[in-house]
C-alpha cells in the first residue's frame, strides 16, 4: 500500500497519510465489499484512490511557510515546490505576493481568538472539520460557524470578492 502511495504522491509523508486515510475507508466500507475482485486488490484500489485525492487536495493549497520563509526571499524553486506555475513569476509578482502574506498574516493576528484557532486549524494546517472539532471540542455547526466569520472577516480586511478563497 504505502508503495503505490509514494509512487502516486512521490512523498513518503503525504504516502503514509494516504495509506492512513485508505485503512480508515477499508475498515469503515469493508461490508460494502462484493467480492467481485480479490481483496488486496480491492485494498490497493482504495489506497491509489486516497493518494490520488491527497494529490488533488495538496495541489490546491499552497501552504504560507513555502511563500516567505521569514523575510527570506521566496524563490522560484521553492514556489515550484509548492505547486505554483513558475513561468509566470516575476520580481514583482513574487514581492506582491510576499506583501499579500504579510497582510493576511496580520489580519488573522487580528482575529477573535475563537475564529482565529478555527481558520489556522482549517486554512493553514489543513486539518479536517472533523479533527477541528475535536480539538477545539466545539460541534460541527460552531466550528463552520466561525471558519465562515473568520474567512469573511478575512476577505473584508483584504479587500478579496472572491468567493471561494482559500490562504492555504
Amino acid at each position: 500500500m504505502r508503495r503505490r502511495a509514494i509512487r502516486v504522491l512521490r512523498d513518503a509523508g503525504a504516502a503514509e497519510d494516504a495509506v492512513q486515510d485508505a485503512w480508515l475507508a477499508v475498515l469503515t466500507q469493508i461490508r460494502n465489499f462484493s467480492g467481485r475482485s480479490g481483496i488486496l486488490t480491492w485494498i490497493v484500489a482504495i489506497t491509489q484512490n486516497c493518494a490520488r485525492n491527497r494529490r488533488r487536495k495538496d495541489r490546491r493549497f499552497v501552504p504560507i511557510s513555502a511563500l516567505d520563509r521569514g523575510g527570506h526571499d521566496a524563490g522560484a524553486d521553492e514556489l515550484e515546490g509548492a505547486g505554483l506555475p513558475t513561468h509566470e513569476l516575476t520580481p514583482e509578482l513574487l514581492l506582491l505576493r510576499r506583501e499579500d502574506i504579510r497582510r493576511l498574516q496580520a489580519a488573522v493576528e487580528r482575529l477573535p481568538g475563537s475564529q482565529k484557532a478555527v481558520v489556522l486549524l482549517r486554512d493553514v494546517l489543513g486539518a479536517s472539520s472533523a479533527d477541528a472539532c475535536r480539538l477545539l471540542a466545539i460541534s460541527d455547526s460552531a466550528q463552520r460557524i466561525r471558519l465562515h466569520r473568520g474567512r469573511s472577516t478575512l476577505r473584508r480586511a483584504l479587500g478579496v470578492s472572491v468567493q471561494a478563497q482559500t490562504w492555504r
